[in-house]
């Protein structure tokens, strides 16, 4: 072992091992009384509620472009026909990608 090699003396080579291999037992009885089940449900909850920060984030997003969108179309630009359509086009990739990803988290 690379690392066992600088330690010359085999009562320093000993204690070494037996060091490490407590290391490795600590896992076993920190995480002996750990509940599987306890666990998904944390991670669920918590990308639900990712999810849903997630789609208000997004949502608040899609109003300010509608205020954007109206506010051109009271001021007479061109483009703002363009802003609507894209707006629209916006709103029902939001509504199918909330679809999908409530249908994929089972929410």
């Amino acid at each position: 072992m690379l690392i066992l090699k600088p330690l010359k003396n085999n009562v320093m080579k000993k204690t070494f091992k037996i060091i490490a291999a407590a290391l490795l037992l600590i896992p076993t009885y920190v995480f002996a009384d750990l509940n599987y089940t306890d666990v998904e449900s944390a991670v669920s909850d918590a990308t639900k509620h990712g999810v849903i920060i997630v789609e208000s984030i997004i949502g608040l997003v899609l109003a300010i472009g509608l205020i954007n969108a109206i506010y051109q179309t009271t001021s007479g630009k061109h483009e703002s026909r363009d802003k609507i359509v894209g707006w629209g086009v916006g709103v029902i990739l939001y509504i199918v990608g909330i679809i999908i990803i409530n249908k994929i988290i089972g929410v």
